[in-house]
């Protein structure tokens, strides 16, 4: 539908929730991407994001919002995981405050054509905030 303007304003939504200030908003997208980034490296971002969104922590320098995340593990075995996970928290001396904000759903090792997956990861992304905290895509699908 075509607008005015005046119209627009005057219908403005409050804005969602900031994920990470400056960055993202809640029910928001962001991808992580680069030509000199290896998928090593981005794995890690992502960890790192979690962690910092889990605890409220700053992610490269930006202040994020503590909150509930939902960590879709497609690359490491859940061992890998969890290690690299308890290495952030011990490199950025981050004390583990808020283990129950962080969800893993470990696929590695559980193919499944993705019109099985799709589905559970719907159902995960829509169920009602107070049922299972409200997720979203990828923060690494966080909400509150």
């Amino acid at each position: 539908m075509i607008r005015s303007l005046a119209e627009d304003i005057s219908l403005t939504p409050t804005p969602r929730e900031e994920i990470i200030e400056g960055v993202l908003r809640e029910g928001g997208k962001m991808l992580i991407a680069g030509p000199f980034l290896d998928k090593r490296a981005i794995l890690l971002m992502l960890m790192e994001l979690t962690v910092s969104i889990a605890e409220g922590e700053r992610w490269l320098g930006f202040p994020c919002h503590k909150s509930r995340v939902l960590y879709i593990n497609l690359e490491l075995d859940r061992a890998s995981c969890i290690n690299s996970l308890n290495h952030i928290y011990d490199a950025r001396q981050i004390p583990l405050k808020n283990p129950d904000n962080i969800h893993l759903w470990h696929l590695r090792g559980n193919a499944a054509p993705i019109e099985k997956l799709a589905p559970e990861i719907v159902r995960i992304l829509t169920l009602p905030t107070n049922e299972f905290g409200g997720f979203s895509a990828q923060r690494a699908l966080p909400t509150k």
